[in-house]
């Protein structure tokens, strides 16, 4: 079986800061040289060749398993955090989690790679809550009964 795909789409640079329309991205696991099975569908049945080809805005597009890899592009490397049910950036470096299930507290996997600036909203208003940060890629916010909301994690 296989483990569900979360979609990705970013835009990568030249290290001279143009997008990269058309170049080689070579995407591996964080921590090692290892390219991971990427596929262009949620149903994983079409994979894509490492390195991927940007589009003409310099954009990649795949799906994968949620975790943290690292686009390569003339020496640079690009963090591609993928997390499983929000894989959407709201601009870069900056994470939304969308809690929709009360709970004293929320488990945040971000693999943003630091402690994050934490914002915490509640229909809209920010709202004050225990905040630890256990590793660098995780954030656990807790409240003193179960809650719903939006956290805003920035790098």
């Amino acid at each position: 079986m296989v483990a569900k795909l979360t979609p990705y789409q970013e835009m990568i640079f030249f290290p001279g800061g143009n997008p990269a329309a058309f170049a080689s991205i070579r995407v591996v696991l964080e921590g090692s040289n290892v390219a991971p099975k990427l596929f262009s569908d949620a149903a994983a049945t079409v994979p894509l060749s490492i390195p991927l080809t940007a589009n003409g805005m310099g954009t990649i597009t795949f799906y994968a398993a949620p975790g943290c890899y690292l686009g390569v592009l003339s020496g640079t490397r690009t963090r591609i955090p993928v997390m499983a049910g929000h894989p959407d950036r709201v601009f870069p470096d900056v994470y939304v989690h969308t809690q929709t299930a009360p709970a004293l507290t929320w488990t945040i996997d971000h693999y943003l790679g630091i402690e994050p600036a934490t914002n915490i909203l509640f229909a809209g208003e920010a709202v004050e809550a225990q905040v630890d940060n256990p590793s660098n890629d995780q954030t656990l916010i807790t409240f003193s009964e179960p809650t719903t909301g939006v956290a805003q994690l920035r790098r």
